[in-house]
């Protein structure tokens, strides 16, 4: 028979057992259930929390990325009500608020600015970069505007303006050049005008065929025709009249004038040379002096006797030049 075991003891190990963690031993140095460490692991948490929000949000934000493509080759940003949805045109490209707004069937324009090319319907070919440039563009093609409000109530075609609010009242001219600051700017009907300058054919309306180049030039015309003004304030006070030519500073012209030439500081020129003719269809030059025409002639009369003292054929005096035959008449 084996060895007896007391009673006590089998309850003792029974009672151990059964709560063996309190009887295991813990060592000195592990800080469990110290609140030192509780501030530190909620920071961890909150950090690791903030930077997978972060990470989602971008994925969101990546996947409803607004596409610019429009279908049929066109191009429109997105959110600013650019391009209009319906529009059957193609290879469009639209850039601003409200840019190519009201476009149904016009096709290759490009605007870029806020409310460039907004009333443009069934135009074509149109380039607007700049603040309501070509804005109420309706119908026409073939226009570059270039600058806040340039060319911005044109309805016709071939027009160019570039710098702010250059030919900005045009509205059925056409085959208009503008380049300066309010160039042509109150222009409406007049065609064929080129205006290079800061208020160049600041004030014309119905004039055609005018060309201006400088700053102020033909400011003041409004219905004249034909005209052409080179340099600062060239042709500044002409109004109504056609056919006037200004060159150089200051050289005015006369309100009301028709078909008068000034040029600056020809009248305190001096030359001893020869005199100046203008012909009928308006060509300038000089004469040949009077002494070479008699030098010329002489020779021509002596060449003349030679032939006919000297009994030369027909055939030969036929070589003569005319002024020659005419002395032997």
């Amino acid at each position: 028979m084996g060895e007896r075991i007391p009673i006590r003891t089998l309850i003792k190990k029974k009672e151990m057992k059964n709560h063996s963690h309190e009887n295991a031993v813990v060592p000195m140095n592990m800080p469990i259930g110290s609140p030192i460490w509780w501030p530190l692991l909620r920071f961890i948490f909150v950090v690791i929390m903030v930077a997978l929000a972060c990470i989602a949000l971008a994925t969101a934000a990546q996947a409803r990325q607004p596409s610019e493509d429009r279908g049929n080759g066109n191009s429109a940003a997105e959110n600013v009500d650019a391009l209009n949805p319906g529009t059957t045109g193609s290879d469009n490209t639209a850039h601003g608020w409200s840019s190519l707004f009201s476009n149904a069937t016009g096709s290759f324009n490009t605007a870029d600015g806020h409310g460039a090319l907004y009333g443009n319907s069934v135009g074509d070919n149109n380039t607007a970069v700049g603040f309501q440039a070509l804005y109420n563009s309706l119908g026409g093609s073939e226009n570059t505007a270039t600058g806040s409000q340039a060319l911005m109530n044109t309805i016709r075609d071939y027009n160019t303006a570039n710098v702010l609010q250059a030919l900005r009242n045009n509205d059925v001219g056409q085959g208009k050049v503008a380049s300066g600051i309010q160039a042509l700017y109150s222009n409406t009907t007049g065609n064929q005008n080129t205006a290079e300058g800061a208020y160049a054919l600041y004030m014309n309306t119905t004039g055609a065929f005018n060309t201006a180049s400088g700053a102020l030039p033909l400011f003041h015309n409004t219905t004249g025709r034909e005209n052409t003004a080179f340099g600062d304030s060239a042709g500044l006070d002409l109004t109504t009249g056609d056919g006037n030519v200004c060159i150089g500073y200051d050289v005015r012209g006369v309100a009301g004038e028709f078909n008068t030439t000034g040029i600056r500081s020809i009248y305190s020129s001096l030359a001893s040379e020869r005199a100046v003719y203008v012909t009928s269809n308006n060509k300038l030059g000089t004469l040949l002096s009077t002494r070479r025409v008699r030098t010329t002639s002489s020779r021509w009369i002596r060449q003349a006797k030679l032939y006919w003292r000297s009994n030369q054929s027909p055939s030969a005096i036929r070589r003569l030049s005319p002024m020659a035959l005419y002395s032997l008449a």
